[in-house]
This record gives structure tokens, sequence and C-alpha cells, in this order.
């Protein structure tokens, strides 16, 4: 059963010609798809778990730019001729994808124009994410970051429980682990989460969106105005765009 969305969007007779090509594989946790600058030799459609772009300075800190999960592909920046990953990017919450070389995948994007504009899209909403996430780190706190990232993984594992640890968050969230330690604290005491070394349980769903940034929201917005949930003759029309908030500071 497919479960990533673009493959999903495709027409049959599309997808009969795309899938020949198609290997699953698994998405093993810290597992790095691509080092930064390293050559993108495969483009990936994650059917499951969570993929992170992270951007990495000479120091070795490192902050995610943007996340891929079922809703997309990895690689797909490709399409623009970019053969090198400017990111490193990394599965931080194992899952499945089917994947296929990326000469194949650009043959491919030729051959089925809808493909082509998918994958597009799928680009056009990275780009929202790097850009609302600059603006997440200005403006917003770490608690509402946080919550807003416990609140993606469950949407995107389906699942309460989720295996995410302090380093992972602090990537995340560009922040030092200590203070992620302690505002999940905070978030356990509030009776939200309970949590323990590398396991997060979400207790109470909706005291995590009272206390999540907007982000939350407005990116899965962006993700459901550009990518269809399934086949659709629409998209010449173009996404249908969600009305835009206005990103608004809350105090840290």
């Amino acid at each position: 059963m497919l479960e990533n969305r673009i493959l999903r969007a495709l027409a049959p007779g599309e997808l009969a010609r795309l899938r020949p090509r198609l290997v699953p594989v698994e998405l093993r946790q810290h597992e790095i798809l691509y080092a930064m600058g390293a050559p993108m030799t495969h483009v990936y459609f994650p059917q499951s778990g969570l993929v992170s772009l992270l951007n990495i300075n000479e120091a070795g800190d490192a902050i995610e730019a943007g996340i891929v999960s079922a809703e997309g592909v990895v690689g797909g920046v490709t399409l623009l001729d970019a053969d090198r990953s400017i990111s490193q990017v990394v599965v931080q919450i194992s899952g499945r994808a089917l994947k296929l070389p990326t000469p194949s995948f650009l043959e491919s994007c030729k051959a089925i124009p809808r493909l082509k504009r998918l994958v597009n899209r799928h680009i056009q909403v990275l780009l929202f994410q790097a850009q609302q996430n600059a603006a997440c780190h200005a403006l917003h706190t770490v608690e509402g970051r946080l919550c807003r990232r416990m609140l993606q993984a469950q949407d995107i594992t389906q699942s309460s429980v989720l295996a995410l640890t302090q380093e992972l968050l602090s990537y995340m969230l560009g922040a030092q682990r200590t203070s992620v330690s302690t505002i999940a604290r905070t978030l356990q005491d509030a009776g939200f989460i309970r949590y323990r070394r590398g396991r997060i349980e979400i207790l109470d769903k909706r005291g995590l969106e009272a206390a999540a940034c907007e982000c939350y929201s407005l990116v899965k917005q962006e993700i459901d105005a550009h990518l269809p949930q399934t086949v659709t003759k629409r998209l010449d029309r173009g996404p249908a765009r969600p009305p835009r908030q206005v990103l608004s500071a809350k105090s840290s």
C-alpha cells in the first residue's frame, strides 16, 4: 500500500510506469542519507518515518532547516540541476521509503509531467518550511517550538509514543540539550507528556496544541494546499492556498 502523498496523487497509469523503478528500503534512525556536499545519487519517497535537513556550521553545531515525511520526496531538488546536497540529511524517526537512482528519477519526471509538478510543489513546501523555521527561531519560545515538533512527529508516526532523544530535539530546535530537558520536564509536570530518556509519550494533545507556536498549523496548511491527498485532475490550476497569517512574536 502506498503511503507517500506524491505517489498516491499519480494516476494509475503514471504510477504503473514509475513503480518498476522503485525499490523498497528501510530508513533507520540516525542513518545519513546525504552528507553535506555529497552527491545525491538516489531519491527517496518516504512511506513512513521522519527525515531532517540539517545545516551544520564549521564548529559542528546543527540546526534543522526542514523535514520530509510521507508527504514528500528526499532529493527532489535534483530536478533543479542540484547534484550535491546543501544539507546533512538524516533519518530522525525510523520508517520505510521507496528509492530510485537519480537518473531514473529525472527521466521519470520528464516522462510523467504530473510527477514533475508534484515534486516542484514539494520543493516550494520545503522553501516555506525554511523561511518559517527562520522566523520561528527568532520569534518563538523554545517551549512553543518543542510542542510543535512533538505534534508534527505524532502526526507523522500516528503514535503517541515518540522515539526522540535530547540530541535529535536539540538539532530540531536549535537549542541546548539542557534547555530541551528542562522544558520537557515542565511539560511533564503540566501533564502534557511523559518524558524518559529517548522516549516521549504524549498524554494531552490539546494541551500541546495550545502551547505550540502557530507554525504547526501554518506548515500543515501549506502542505495540504500544495500536495493533494489523492489523485486529482486539478494540478494545472495551481495550489489551493490557505489565507496567510501573520507570524506573531511570543516572549521568551
